[in-house]
């Protein structure tokens, strides 16, 4: 660490994590190694994996198996956003005046109950609504509490640890777990490891409102909602098997796509059918819906749409299953 800071990470890592403590909130991050141990742990708010990435995280400052990326992100996880606003409805000293502005409200929830096939990834998504017409950004943050340690493997094999770090809020509705860019490279990355065992896994979305005032965005509020699902080891993983190697296939051509059915046809899975997709970007959109509610037993035949792929020179074969794609390569 610089010890003459500049920019974020004066202006995040030290201002505003400082102005946090001074409203309340206490440090998100789960990790308890380097900067992270010592006491600075609070079990009752590490919902962040590792060094955590928000303003009241310790990125960057927790040892290699811990930190998620060199700096904290300039924006606070919702657990920091609950003890601030605890904090200033206990206070009496300020004067308050009102902005005008209405909370957004979070719509379209997917409800809570759904099993999960254990190592197979998956997506959440919701809807939004400002009755002031505001734009809106959403943040899908994991919010489970566990045992303090760093998110390795051996740890994402106990069934209580934050797995999913915080992102920057977004205009999409939409988080894939993990983010399509890592999935696509099959890159594993602390602060995003799929489960491996049954256990339950809480997720809260965040909306902001960007409520725009004479001097920029004045006046901001935010809604949260949860939603609850657990994961069995008695499904899953779900995986593509066939196509699997780099191969040139034609345009128009019926070609077979094999995957491991994995017991999700029941186990509380429940998933009698299945959609295959087309992506021509290397995985990371599904425009092209091959064949819609085929069987979920492990096989089925697409026909092949004449598509250009002189860029990436390949094509991505998905079975959606839950929302996200299980895919296989083609060249």
């Amino acid at each position: 660490m610089s010890p003459s800071p500049v920019a974020d990470a004066f202006d995040i890592d030290y201002v505003a994590h400082e102005m946090g403590h001074e409203f309340g909130a206490n440090h998100p991050f789960n990790g308890t190694a380097s900067s992270c141990g010592g006491g600075n742990r609070n079990a009752s708010t590490a919902y962040e994996p590792g060094s955590g990435s928000t303003i009241m995280a310790y990125a960057g400052i927790c040892g290699t198996a811990n930190d998620l990326q060199p700096h904290s992100d300039a924006y606070f996880h919702v657990v920091s956003y609950e003890e601030i606003q605890t904090y200033l409805a206990s206070t009496s000293c300020g004067v308050t005046s009102s902005t005008g502005n209405n909370p957004p409200s979070v719509v379209l929830l997917p409800a809570s109950g759904k099993v999960l096939p254990i190592s197979t990834p998956f997506k959440l998504t919701t809807g939004g609504y400002d009755s002031d017409g505001d734009a809106l950004t959403y943040c899908w943050e994991e919010f489970d509490l566990g045992t303090g340690g760093s998110p390795t493997a051996a740890q994402v094999a106990n069934n209580n640890v934050p797995l999913f770090r915080s992102f920057n809020p977004t205009a999409s509705p939409t988080r894939y777990f993990p983010r399509l860019s890592d999935l696509v490279n099959n890159a594993a990355v602390i602060g995003e490891r799929l489960p491996t065992v049954a256990r339950t896994l809480t997720f809260r979305v965040t909306l902001r409102d960007q409520h725009n005032g004479t001097q920029g965005v004045v006046g901001g509020l935010n809604s949260s909602q949860n939603v609850v699902m657990t994961t069995t080891a008695s499904a899953g993983p779900f995986v593509v098997t066939s196509p699997n190697t780099a191969v040139s296939l034609a345009g128009g051509s019926s070609q077979p796509v094999t995957w491991n059915v994995a017991g999700t046809t029941a186990n509380g899975v429940n998933c009698a059918t299945v959609n295959l997709r087309l992506s021509v970007d290397g995985g990371l959109t599904y425009p092209t819906l091959l064949l819609a509610g085929a069987p979920n037993n492990g096989t089925a035949n697409v026909t092949l749409p004449s598509v250009a792929t002189t860029t990436l020179g390949s094509v991505t074969l998905a079975v959606p299953l839950l929302g996200a794609p299980a895919s296989s390569r083609v060249g």
